[in-house]
């Protein structure tokens, strides 16, 4: 059996910066390549991620609302691994913000597919036909070892694959 391609997980970040260095009026054409992605259930975002982005910009806000599909809405699966993080990473989620930190909603979706565990985040996934998530974030690792954890470091913890959102392009193989 051929591997499947993998299903990109993508923080608020990433979109943040494509926007403020490639903006949708002046450089469609990735932000086409990432609304087919997500059409084809490749790209996906917690529903947190969406929270993040209408608290944002403008354009990433009407490009988000038009590419609904994506975000995904938690279930029970999902929340019982943001539970897991937490147990073994407290510090990954701010409590004193306002609205909730997507960062541990997007690891847990990753994780979720990663484990080959059906849910209705991804309901196509299972055991016999495994796929692979990789989260796409623009943060890096933490600097200090007394800091909070960011997405890297928690993604490497659990084996998961971090990219930044040029090198999904790259690895898509698209060129504008």
């Amino acid at each position: 059996m051929a591997d499947q391609p993998p299903i990109y997980c993508i923080d608020s970040g990433s979109l943040f910066d494509l926007k403020q260095r490639n903006p949708p009026d002046l450089f469609p054409g990735p932000w086409a390549k990432l609304a087919e992605l997500g059409r084809s259930r490749r790209l996906i975002a917690p529903r947190e991620v969406r929270r993040e982005i209408e608290a944002g910009d403008d354009e990433v806000v009407e490009w988000a609302l038009h590419n609904a599909n994506l975000f995904r809405d938690p279930d029970d699966a999902q929340l019982e691994i943001v539970r897991e993080i937490l147990r073994e990473f407290p510090r990954f989620v701010d409590l004193g913000k306002e609205r909730a930190d997507a960062d541990v909603f997007i690891v847990a979706v990753a994780l979720l597919i990663n484990r080959s565990q059906p849910s209705s985040i991804f309901p196509q996934v299972s055991p016999m036909f495994p796929q692979r998530c990789i989260v796409v974030s623009e943060e890096r690792p933490r600097r200090a070892p007394t800091g909070p954890p960011k997405i890297p470091d928690v993604c490497a913890h659990y084996g998961i694959e971090c990219i930044k959102l040029f090198t999904l392009m790259r690895n898509e193989g698209w060129t504008f």
